[in-house]
């Protein structure tokens, strides 16, 4: 696997999931908590968060190409919509929207009392959300990725 994919590959998920303007939302959830363990238990969330992301993405890696043959999805049209996806992620990015509404998610969450923080609204859909899934697909599926190749072009 080519480093410049690597490079490549880590760069716009980075940005996607956008973990600087997530520590907003982060930490609007975890304040209700707020006891003597309070460092400990956001610990507790941001570790059971992120593994549950990461599975969710390494699922959509593994088994998203398949899942994308199965619908009848052609990858260039998935290419193309999440293509657009991607411009609307960036662009709520740019006008500052993504972590106002990030935090507003986050803060509803804790009103309506979910029992597991970490997964709900932190890990799905925050970390890993649909713009963060279609850009994993679209990179596995990408040739020389060294993920998921397949031997018949679309």
């Amino acid at each position: 696997m080519p480093v410049e994919f690597l490079i490549s590959a880590l760069v716009t998920l980075l940005v996607v999931v956008d973990p600087v303007g997530l520590v907003p939302a982060f930490l609007a959830v975890t304040q209700e908590r707020a006891d003597a363990r309070t460092d400990a238990f956001r610990r507790q969330v941001a570790l059971r968060a992120c593994l549950i992301a990461g599975a969710i993405l390494i699922g959509a890696a593994l088994i998203g190409d398949w899942l994308l043959r199965q619908l009848g999805i052609t990858l260039p049209a998935f290419r193309i919509a999440g293509g657009l996806l991607l411009f609307a992620v960036a662009f709520e990015m740019v006008l500052g929207l993504r972590t106002r509404h990030a935090t507003q998610d986050a803060e509803q969450a804790v009103e309506e009392h979910f029992d597991d923080i970490a997964a709900f609204r932190l890990a799905i859909p925050l970390m890993a959300g649909p713009g963060a899934i279609t850009a994993t697909i679209l990179l596995a599926a990408r040739p020389g990725s060294g993920c998921c190749s397949r031997s018949s072009s679309w």
